[in-house]
């Protein structure tokens, strides 16, 4: 009696959590406070499993990376490389996914993340399949529009 409760109990939660995760309201939520992440330590370790996995990526890991993207950081060069490599992967194959939590995650420091998708690191990046898929994707036009110039800045420099 006592298992069959738990397993009761067990598959109300996860009900409950799919539907909290599935309703669909009319503002944006706001995914995290910037006071829940701790950036002190601006280490690429730390975000490790968004570069193995990105395919599988939650919006709280998500939006935490994006906060630590912050001048903080800047000092960090393992880091800095980083997080360029992982924002124009996530740019290119989770757009839509990438351009919803930047515009819900409060306290991004917009002008740093804008500074590293103009200077990548990696001459192997593709600019232009990020453009493309900035360009044809749905979201927030003012957002769209500064990452595109953005990514033209980076093109120029390539």
């Amino acid at each position: 009696m006592k298992k069959t409760s738990i397993t009761i109990l067990t598959l109300v939660v996860i009900v409950l959590l799919f539907n909290c995760g599935s309703k669909k309201e009319n503002h944006k939520s706001q995914l995290i406070e910037t006071n829940l992440v701790n950036c002190d330590s601006c280490w690429a370790s730390n975000f490790v499993q968004i570069a193995q996995d990105i395919t599988n990526v939650s919006e709280t890991d998500l939006s935490r990376f994006f906060l630590c993207c912050c001048k903080k950081c800047s000092n960090n060069v393992e880091f800095s490389e980083f997080s360029g490599g992982v924002i124009y992967r996530l740019l290119i194959e989770h757009t839509e996914f990438t351009l919803e939590i930047l515009s819900n995650t409060k306290n991004l420091e917009m002008n740093y993340i804008d500074f590293i998708i103009q200077n990548p690191v990696d001459d192997g990046i593709d600019v232009d399949s990020a453009i493309n898929k900035v360009n044809s994707s749905i979201g927030d036009h003012d957002l769209k529009n500064r990452i595109l110039k953005s990514l033209e800045i980076a093109k120029e420099k390539m």
